[in-house]
């Protein structure tokens, strides 16, 4: 059970020059108590046998942390994150709970019997622009999105704040991992219209509080690159938000 709950470390790191896409799953569950049994009891299974056979890179289960605003007003309540090693294997992926009777027998009556309330579902597709490695678990995983005007100039922008600060703050600050990702699809103007993703890992929540006010592996970004970077995102943050690791795959 502790494997699950921390361990992210695959998922969210390989280095900064690591390629790869994956999906953002977000769903809406109601019945939160029996969906994260299944998450954890089976699902969670079936996607360690497709990282350890070669199927696909990672796989984790991110629930929104809900005592930040109002927990009624948010989209999705857990994010499926499904990491690949290029769109080839990603495109060409089997569902894998189809393997659920293959692998614990006949338990459809309490998989797919158990109502557990999804009310809204949708898949985004990321291709990873550069990452920081992370070593050690993260507990907290902050979810960032915007619009930006130039999406290379914050790809580049972003990776030399990155490497020059995020790195050397990462111990004093509980940052266990970083990453960017631009938009492969959908891009909609007004429903999807975000086309630049990034992800901050930390071993806390303080950790995590501590970089949405400018703290922690933020701290000594200078105002100059924050500003410049601005420039870019001049309507700011789509969206931020931070999520609690429930379940993860580990590397081969």
């Amino acid at each position: 059970m502790r494997k699950l709950i921390l361990l992210s470390i695959f998922l969210f790191s390989i280095s900064i020059t690591a390629q790869g896409v994956f999906f953002l799953h977000g769903v809406k569950v109601n019945n939160t108590k029996d969906f994260e049994q299944r998450e954890i009891q089976y699902l969670s299974q079936l996607a360690q046998d497709e990282v350890d056979d070669g199927r696909m890179v990672a796989w984790i289960l991110l629930r929104k942390v809900n005592s930040i605003g109002n927990p009624d007003e948010s989209k999705y309540n857990y994010m499926w994150v499904h990491r690949f090693s290029d769109i080839k294997q990603m495109v060409n992926r089997k569902p894998f709970w189809e393997n659920m009777e293959a692998k614990f027998g006949d338990v459809s009556n309490f998989i797919w019997g158990s109502d557990v309330g999804v009310t809204s579902s949708g898949r985004y597709f990321w291709k990873i622009e550069g990452e920081i490695p992370q070593q050690e678990p993260s507990k907290y995983v902050i979810l960032n999105a915007a619009v930006p005007t130039d999406v290379n100039k914050v790809v580049e922008l972003t990776n030399n704040v990155a490497n020059k600060y995020f790195k050397r703050n990462m111990k004093k600050s509980g940052l266990k991992g970083w990453g960017v990702a631009s938009k492969i699809a959908p891009v909609h103007h007004k429903n999807s219209p975000a086309t630049i993703f990034f992800w901050d890992s930390y071993d806390s929540m303080e950790g995590a509080m501590g970089h949405l006010a400018n703290q922690a592996a933020i701290s000594d970004v200078p105002e100059s690159m924050v500003n410049e970077l601005f420039t870019y995102m001049p309507n700011g943050w789509y969206f931020r938000s931070i999520w609690e690791v429930i379940a993860s795959t580990s590397s081969n």
